[in-house]
Formats: C-alpha cells, structure tokens, sequence
C-alpha cells in the first residue's frame, strides 16, 4: 500500500499542466482496465424465516486496449475483453467456471480539455468465445463452447495528472450474443442464441506515447 500511495503522489507532483500534445495525431494510448467485479463472496437463498448458503462465487474481468490517434483527439485500436466467474457448492464441493474472449476494434473521440479532465465517447465490437465448464467433485469435468459477438457504448474521461499517464474511468451500455448448436441424433443440428445486455463500470490508467 506504500509503495502504490508512493507511485501516486509522484505522479501527482509531476507536470500537471496537460497540453493537447497528448491527444494529438500519432501518439499511442495504452489503457489497462477493470470491469469492477473482481469480487467474491455468497449467494444466499431464504425461504420463509429460513436463510442457506447457496453457491461461492469469484468474478474477475480485465480489458486491455491499444490505440493510435489517427487524427487529433481520435484513437482507434484494438480492444480485448477478457472474464472469469467461478461458483462453487459449499454442499458437495461441485464447480462451475465460466470464461469468456472477446477481441475486436474500438474507436474513441476526446471531446475538450476541460483543466486536465479529457470527457470521451467511445464505440467497440469483438467476436470470441464462451466456454462453460462443469468440474464435479467426482467424476470428470464437461466442456460446453459457444461463439460470442458483442458490441460496447459509453462515455468516460481520462484525468491525465502529466503529460504521460492518466487516470480513466469509463460507463456503458453493452450486449453480448452467445451463439451455441446442439446435437440431435438424426437431424441436423439446432442452434440457439442468448442475448445479455448489462451496463459497464470501468476503470484504469491511460499512457501515452510518442514524441
């Protein structure tokens, strides 16, 4: 925790001037996020006065990004979605871990300067993968795949406290359709899709680079 508070306060005390030099033609941006939900904890289920213990469950979620400012104020880049939830019986010890892979291109428009606060709107779409697994305390484990498409839109700002790095913070809308085929035995195949439309929470740092 020192060394973070330390990190931060040089930050802090550097060059807190920002100039439109870091949002200009041909520079990189380098965003590292968090989806908020590294988390864990208890699901508890309540029936009438009585209270159990449903599933443990650990969530984490990271998105890198990397950009080039093709002109004043515009990065687009690439963008990779990366998620992990896990739950567990506390009954029987069985596990379920799901896991998810999106990649694909984004697009951001600085809007002003505002003393150093840089507001943004920004767009994405990736393709990926979904992958379920069923790890039962006994017996072997079950793999279910599926393909992901899904898309991103929302708002933020880049606080830059230097004229390199600068704290990112990042809200909005996003849906994702998982695409899945089930076997059946002397028919052609089925397939099925299952939208999830939820709202983002992001935060991270931004680094900028070139001359």
């Amino acid at each position: 925790m020192k060394k973070i508070l330390f990190l931060i306060a040089v930050l802090l005390a550097g060059n807190l001037m920002v100039v439109q030099a870091q949002t200009e033609k041909g520079k990189w941006m380098l965003n590292g996020s968090s989806r908020l939900s590294f988390d864990s904890g208890k699901e508890k289920y309540k029936s009438g006065s009585t209270t159990s213990d449903s599933y443990k469950f650990t969530r984490l979620t990271f998105e890198p990004q990397i950009g080039y400012f093709v002109i004043d104020k515009l990065p687009v880049g690439l963008l990779v979605e990366l998620s992990r939830q896990s739950w567990k019986d506390p009954d029987d010890d069985d596990k379920e871990v799901y896991s998810s892979f999106i990649i694909g291109p984004f697009v951001r428009y600085y809007i002003a300067d505002l003393d150093g606060l840089w507001p943004y709107a920004q767009a994405a779409a990736g393709i990926g993968s979904y992958k379920e697994r069923w790890i039962p305390a006994e017996g072997d484990s079950n793999d279910d795949k599926s393909s992901l498409f899904g898309y991103r839109l929302g708002v933020g700002a880049t606080y830059f406290v230097n004229d390199r790095v600068g704290f990112d913070v990042y809200a909005g809308y996003a849906s994702d359709t998982e695409t899945y085929k089930v076997e059946d035995e002397g028919e052609r195949d089925s397939e099925y899709k299952y939208i999830c439309s939820f709202v983002q929470f992001n935060v991270g740092i931004v680094v900028v680079l070139g001359q």
